[in-house]
């Protein structure tokens, strides 16, 4: 998704599809309890944007398929990747005592983890395979062009294209996406997962039924996408996020302190 970065002293994380996502899962995820240390939102978004993983991703430091994950074949490091930072995330979280470093290291990895976490459920980023080359460009994307540059992609690239579109509608439809939303959480399950492996089942399971949908293949044929993208693949992707919120939160010191 556009992660809305640019350059270090001007960017434009406000329109960020990672941040806006993450603002509307973290609301609905902790809007009544005590954040007992939780990471706050604005710590959250300063490490997903020109600070974050694509912030790397463009210089390039990190690869191309920590971004990517294909449901069909079960490959890319995208899950992996938000995984691990769950993990890292809630060691540090949940830490006794906690000192200013596991602090900083949990809004850190749980920045990462979220930003990974939406990468795997975006449409675009299910399509390709491995690449052998041991730089950053590891994946091949049929609709990215790694001999272009990031702008040229994002105008002219399908991959881009998608993302743009996904996040033009996200920023001008963001009530209507939240109130789709708030809709449809009431039919589903919120509770968390108590270990990264069911976590891991169950993002999976939500990064194949987004597949599924073929909303990006329908996209590639010129359909119009807008209403899906609000009314569906939104707020599917929203759910994913706030049970890894949820999830990432869950402690039996926090369950007593919220009772």
């Amino acid at each position: 998704m556009f992660s809305g970065f640019g350059f270090r002293f001007f960017n434009l994380d406000g329109t960020s599809t990672h941040h806006l996502i993450n603002e509307i899962a973290y609301r609905h995820a902790l809007k009544k309890t005590r954040k007992n240390g939780f990471p706050r939102i604005i710590s959250i978004d300063l490490h997903s944007g020109y600070y974050g993983p694509d912030g790397k991703w463009s210089k390039p430091i990190s690869k191309v398929s920590h971004h990517m994950y294909n449901p069909a074949d079960d490959t890319g490091e995208a899950l992996n990747s938000a995984i691990d930072s769950y993990k890292l995330a809630r060691k540090h979280i949940h830490k006794k005592p906690r000192t200013k470093l596991d602090r900083k290291l949990g809004q850190f990895a749980s920045a990462r983890g979220l930003h990974f976490l939406v990468d795997a459920l975006t449409p675009c980023h299910h399509i390709g395979h491995h690449l052998p080359e041991e730089d950053h460009k590891d994946w091949h994307d049929p609709h990215w062009d790694h001999s272009k540059g990031n702008l040229h992609n994002t105008l002219f690239k399908p991959h881009g294209r998608f993302e743009h579109q996904c996040a033009r509608h996200m920023f001008f439809n963001t009530k209507k996406i939240t109130n789709h939303y708030t809709r449809l959480r009431k039919h589903r399950s919120l509770q968390p997962y108590k270990s990264a492996g069911t976590l891991k089942t169950f993002l999976k399971e939500k990064a194949t039924e987004i597949h599924g949908t073929e909303i990006y293949n329908r996209f590639l044929e010129g359909e119009n996408i807008k209403q899906e993208v609000i009314e569906k693949l939104m707020p599917e992707i929203i759910h994913a996020v706030e049970i890894y919120i949820r999830s990432l939160y869950d402690s039996p010191a926090n369950k007593k302190k919220n009772a």
